[in-house]
């Protein structure tokens, strides 16, 4: 193996996809680190999507250069951001880039500067940085790498270093964290960031040769905004490759048939292949004719009209139209529903199980059509990702206000009064009405694990109280009675959401239950059917 000296921009983008592809492989390990039992948007998952969010955008640049693959790598990664533990990521790398600065190559001083501009930035991002966490192996890995450059004579011994380190750090924060202590584990965040160093190491320690692919699609023309979606006459943007296993091909009559059913037609062949691209209301008879002369391979259809109205959707919809807009993030019909009707503007799919990207939330953001915009995240897995949105938009005044579960928005919504046009007044009227809210949850554990000095088995069904889990049984029904009897249980209002898993029926029996539990309380139940959680409480 030949010693590397310095990283030029080439080398850097094989290493960017190599870590995103690596934590991929390993986002499943990752994901079991996660001490909380409950089926969410697991560490290893969404550093994963933000990594490979990042990836797609690194490989797509033109001019490559360490400035370019920067620029690339901390955009890609800040829109595509998901959760904490992605946000998170996204402010390491964009420190690291700015560390990375212009130069035409780095070394191992510059990636060591990288290295501490990348944990200065996230430190600063986090309102109250834990250690025994991914900020922990970070910072370790930035000292490590600050000493050990001064001694360096090559690229991979310097990363082996650093890299041997970061796993001995990260054995520790199993000793750093009381609840890591207590469920036997290291901190996921911190296995998903060393897991990206491993992966960025291999490109250089030629463990493994990544080819850089970009997308054949062609870049969005600007053109394409300036005439009606009608005025295309052929629908759908029809691509494949004919592997030849016939002599009867003839290029000019397959030019001449394809002709008469579209156009922007592009066929080219040499011994062995057909590439074929053509523009047409029917890809079928494309394919069928294509047939005659070999098997199909990299079939793609695309629907240019539906591509076209989303590209003028998208534009219209920063055109301002109103004063102030809502943005919420849910899941679940019945919710979604709830919250159209109390006037949210857009509705972010999205909440434990998925949480969206920043990407996701600006373009709700721009959709409302506003002024001024509040964002409501619903969970505390949200709440860095639409700060991160919130400060990305231009020209909009946004706020967000930290709701934790939807019934937190639907409560901060009913005290809303549109006569108003002050949006910190409104987002302060929000923010009280959703302090006297106490939420709770029923769902079902997915691994065992160890809290508080509870062992909780999978399979159990875990009642939540405000984010803390405060019963586990392995019937349903106890559950529910625990956790209301754990509640206020003279709340002047109980109202009952239920999941997609439970009927109408099945509901209305539990409504019952309430009652004879919370005697002195209003009880209300709707249908949220959402997902992972069987039911969602809130007493006020």
């Amino acid at each position: 193996m030949n010693t590397t000296q310095t990283i030029d921009a080439k080398l850097l983008q094989k290493m960017i996809v190599s870590a995103a592809l690596w934590l991929d492989e390993k986002k499943e390990m990752i994901n079991e680190l996660n001490v909380f039992p409950v089926p969410d948007g697991d560490t290893g998952t969404n550093m994963s999507l933000t990594m490979l969010f990042a990836a797609k955008e690194v490989e797509e640049v033109e001019n490559v250069t360490i400035e370019t693959i920067g620029k690339a790598f901390a955009g890609g990664a800040l829109r595509g951001a998901r959760g904490n533990s992605g946000v998170i990521l996204s402010q390491l790398i964009r420190g690291f880039v700015k560390g990375l600065g212009t130069n035409d190559s780095v070394d191992a001083r510059v990636l060591a500067k990288a290295t501490k501009l990348a944990v200065a930035t996230a430190y600063k991002a986090v309102m109250k940085p834990k250690e025994g966490t991914i900020l922990t192996v970070a910072k370790e890995v930035s000292n490590i790498a600050t000493i050990l450059y001064k001694t360096a004579t090559d690229a991979q011994s310097f990363l082996k270093e650093i890299i041997t380190h970061g796993y001995s750090v990260l054995a520790q924060t199993q000793y750093m964290l009381p609840v890591l202590k207590e469920a036997g584990v290291v901190d996921a965040g911190g296995a998903g960031l060393m897991a990206i160093f491993e992966g960025a190491a291999r490109v250089v320690l030629g463990e493994i040769d990544i080819e850089i692919k970009k997308t054949t699609s062609p870049k969005k023309a600007v053109a394409i905004e300036k005439f009606n979606t009608e005025d295309i006459n052929f629908a759908y943007c029809t691509e494949f490759i004919v592997k030849k296993e016939r002599k009867s091909y003839n290029e000019e009559k397959t030019k001449e048939y394809l002709s008469t059913i579209g156009d922007s037609l592009v066929v080219v062949s040499d011994d062995d292949y057909i590439k074929v691209h053509v523009h047409t209301n029917d890809p079928g008879l494309a394919l069928t004719h294509a047939l005659n002369f070999g098997a199909l391979t990299s079939i793609k259809i695309e629907n240019m009209k539906e591509q076209h109205t989303a590209i003028v959707n998208k534009e219209e919809s920063k055109t301002i139209k109103k004063e102030i807009g809502f943005v919420s993030v849910a899941t679940g019909a019945g919710f979604v529903k709830i919250l159209e009707s109390l006037r949210v503007d857009v509705i972010v799919e999205g909440g434990q199980t998925m949480n969206p990207s920043t990407e996701d939330i600006i373009d709700a953001i721009y959709k409302t059509q506003a002024k001024q915009v509040i964002i409501m995240p619903n969970n505390k897995n949200i709440i860095l990702t639409a700060n991160q949105a919130a400060k990305a938009v231009e020209n909009i005044k946004v706020i967000v206000i930290p709701t934790e579960s939807v019934v937190e928005s639907i409560s901060a919504m009913f005290v809303y009064d549109n006569s108003l046009t002050d949006i910190d007044e409104i987002a302060n009227k929000m923010k009280a009405t959703i302090d006297t809210i106490t939420t709770a949850q029923i769902t079902i554990a997915v691994r065992d694990t160890k809290i508080k000095g509870e062992k909780i088995k999978q399979g159990q069904y875990l009642g939540i109280l405000e984010n803390e889990i405060v019963s586990h049984n392995e019937r349903l029904e106890d559950t529910f009675k625990d956790i209301l009897s754990k509640l206020d249980t003279d709340s002047e209002i109980i109202t009952i959401y239920y999941g997609e898993d439970i009927d109408e029926q099945t509901a209305i029996k539990y409504q019952q239950i309430a009652t004879e539990v919370c005697p002195n309380s209003d009880i209300e139940l709707h249908s949220g059917k959402q997902p992972v959680y069987y039911f969602i409480i809130s007493a006020e």
